[in-house]
């Protein structure tokens, strides 16, 4: 689930919702419908948790055209992302 918006200054900002499944390799790609045009700057997640365990997640890469998070917890959970650039 992703959406996308273009500010009068030229920045797009990305932004959605994805689960992240505690997995063998514990990492979740979310892949941007338009890629950006010249560069992702920046990235943020929060992860949204219902029952109060602990969890972490990381960016683990950031490129024109994928976010990866890395899930370095015991559980899944879902985690909303934002991504700035050009």
């Amino acid at each position: 689930d992703t959406e996308s918006v273009t500010l009068p200054n030229g920045l797009i900002m990305k932004f959605g919702t994805v689960s992240a499944p505690h997995t063998g390799d514990d990492l979740t790609e979310v892949d941007f419908d338009v890629v950006f045009p010249n560069a992702a700057i920046s990235a943020q997640l929060t992860v949204f948790q219902a029952t109060g365990n602990d969890t972490i997640a990381k960016i683990n890469a950031l490129t024109t055209n994928t976010l990866t998070i890395r899930n370095i917890s015991a559980t899944t959970f879902v985690v909303h992302w934002l991504v700035i650039g050009r």
